[in-house]
């Protein structure tokens, strides 16, 4: 109804923050964080970022202007009940996400290589027709780094998600098990937009971050052979974005017959 039908619901401040709007609060404090702490050179090293940690407001100041910049909640709401308890839990997360990120920069900082925030909540768009169809796909990317040249496309995810969830065998799976996959297809089409905006040097990853799983580190989409395998390849080619590319035209040429009706997908 918002995208196509360009119905907008009257913005209203919630009285108890929704699971969305906790979620883009989350995003929208660790945008300002990174967006500061990258802008010089857009290297991040992990000094930097422990000397961000060690002063507590800084995280304090980020969540409030993030609360500044969404337009259904307001920082009176955040003193007292659900939404205060939301509020403190906003810090733990931002502040538990930083922690994992010193970590896996001390990681690669062992073996010689260095971590470049490429990019912060890149939108982007493209245009393509399937079947004599004309369609706008557009997307926003969390977070793009470049680790020694090699792209790694991000996206964080406030819940819970498994490796499961990016681990794929059939790309029908795609379309048949959007439940589960839908978190695979979404970084595809990250993946798929960014090469389309300017070719991308091969091969690549691309992944989910959970906050709720981060002991489980950066979620890679991974093409298995099958169910059985444990590992599978991680590496993003222009032979995995053709097949994605495959199971996208089958969807836009479902989403466009009339005689199908629309069901809103349950998550």
């Amino acid at each position: 109804f918002q995208y196509i039908a360009k119905f907008r619901e009257d913005d209203e401040v919630e009285e108890t923050l929704a699971a969305n709007t906790f979620g883009t609060l989350v995003h929208e404090a660790l945008d300002i964080i990174y967006k500061k702490l990258s802008s010089k050179n857009k290297f991040i090293d992990a000094v930097r970022l422990e000397r961000f940690l060690k002063r507590k407001e800084n995280i304090v100041e980020a969540i409030d202007l993030a609360v500044k910049d969404t337009d259904n909640i307001n920082l009176n709401q955040l003193n007292d009940g659900k939404n205060k308890l939301l509020y403190e839990v906003s810090k733990l997360l931002v502040e538990s996400f930083i922690k994992f990120d010193v970590g896996r920069i001390k990681s690669l900082e062992k073996d010689g290589k260095q971590l470049k925030i490429e990019s912060l909540e890149d939108s982007m768009a493209y245009h393509l027709e399937v079947n004599g169809l004309k369609v706008r796909m557009n997307g926003k990317a969390d977070r793009i780094d470049e680790i020694d040249g090699e792209i790694q496309i991000i996206d964080y995810k406030t819940g819970k998600v498994d490796s499961s969830q990016v681990s794929i065998v059939d790309w029908e799976d795609l379309n048949t098990d959007y439940k589960k996959y839908s978190k695979s297809f979404q970084i595809l089409a990250y993946a798929y937009m960014m090469n389309v905006k300017k070719p991308l040097n091969f091969p690549i990853e691309a992944g989910v971050i959970s906050f709720k799983n981060l002991n489980s580190g950066f979620l890679k989409f991974t093409k298995k052979e099958d169910s059985r395998t444990r590992k599978g390849d991680s590496f993003i080619t222009q032979d995995t974005l053709i097949s994605y590319f495959e199971e996208l035209k089958k969807l836009i040429i479902e989403i466009c017959n009339p005689e199908i009706n629309f069901i809103e997908k349950e998550l």
